[in-house]
Formats: structure tokens, sequence, C-alpha cells
């Protein structure tokens, strides 16, 4: 009983009671704001045509000169590299082999 008198006593007072929830409504959709600024941008743009020529390289306008692009030469594989290449080869083949040996008996 004293318990109920004390329920009453903080409803009474100003205990809190739940607001009721107010219906907001939903902000502009995100994804139309977007396309409106995009919209706006190309407006604001002028068209570039790709086809234009491209423009200049710094070094063309500062009047630098620059060494010709050196193409990467084929990788070099040395005998010694092949002669390793080919026993690794091997020696897997053979670890293969007697693995598959192993198994079947």
């Amino acid at each position: 009983m004293a318990l109920a008198g004390v329920v009453w006593l903080y409803l009474k007072r100003g205990g809190r009671r739940p607001e009721p929830v107010q219906h907001v409504p939903p902000a502009s959709d995100p994804a139309d704001e977007l396309r409106r600024k995009l919209d706006e941008t190309k407006e604001r743009e002028a068209p570039v045509s790709h086809l234009a020529e491209p423009e200049p390289a710094p070094a063309d306008v500062l009047g630098v000169t620059q060494p010709d692009p050196v193409e990467p030469s084929a990788p070099v594989v040395s005998e010694e590299l092949d002669a390793r290449r080919r026993e690794i080869h091997e020696r897997a083949r053979a670890a293969a082999d007697e693995m598959h040996d192993t198994s079947s008996e």
C-alpha cells in the first residue's frame, strides 16, 4: 500500500510523463538536392569538347626540354635463374608424386 502512495505522489508532483510524438514532415530528399546542385553546376560551366587540343605540358610552357622517354628493356633471364627454376619445379613434382604414391597405398 505504501508503494502505491509513493508512486501516486511521484506522478502527482510532476513525475516525467511521456510527451506525445509530434510528426515532423520529412526534409527534402537529399538526392533531389544533389541533382539540383549538379544541374546548376552544369549550367555555369561551358561545355568542353573532348576533341579539343590537349593542354601543353608544363615543361613545354616553361621552355624546359626533357629527355626522350626510355622504353623499359625486357627482363634479363640468366641461365642461373633458369637452372634454379627447373630445380624447384623438379622438387615440387617429386613431392607431389611421393604424396600421390603414399595416398594410394
